[in-house]
C-alpha cells in the first residue's frame, strides 16, 4: 500500500435523533493515520451498484493503526481526509461499508464524500 493521504478526524455514529439525522460521538484521532485512497473502477461501480452499495471512494488502511486509536470503523461514521496531492482539499466522508482482511492487515472503508461542508453539528 502506498499512502497518499490521511485520515484527520474520526466522528463514530452514536445515534439518531429527529428524522434520522445522525448523531457523532467526539473526534477519536490524535496523530492522523496514513491511508490510500482508491477511485473505484466503472466496473466496480456497476457491480457495487447492482447490490445497492454506493459510493465515492475507498480508504485502504491498516488497522492496527486504526485499533491503536480507538477507531472501530462502522456504516453511518463520519470522517475528514487530507490528501497528500498539491492544492488537494480535504474532504468530508461518510462510512457505507467496513471491509476487513484482504492484503496483510488491511481495513477498506467505502465512503460517500459529502458535499454540504457539513463537518458534524455534535463534534
Amino acid at each position: 500500500m502506498i499512502d497518499d493521504a490521511q485520515i484527520t478526524a474520526w466522528w463514530p455514529k452514536t445515534g439518531e435523533k429527529g428524522r434520522g439525522e445522525p448523531v457523532f460521538g467526539a473526534d477519536l484521532i490524535a496523530v492522523a493515520i496514513p491511508c490510500q485512497v482508491v477511485a473505484p473502477s466503472e466496473f466496480v461501480v456497476a457491480n457495487e451498484r447492482a447490490q445497492r452499495i454506493r459510493y465515492d471512494r475507498k480508504l485502504v488502511v491498516a488497522s492496527t493503526a486504526l485499533a491503536a486509536q480507538g477507531v472501530e470503523p462502522a456504516a453511518g461514521d463520519r470522517l475528514s481526509v487530507a490528501l497528500y496531492t498539491a492544492n488537494a482539499d480535504p474532504f468530508v466522508a461518510d462510512v457505507v461499508a467496513v471491509e476487513t482482511g484482504g492484503l496483510g492487515d488491511d481495513t477498506t472503508v467505502k465512503l460517500v464524500q459529502r458535499r454540504d461542508g457539513v463537518v458534524t453539528e455534535d463534534a
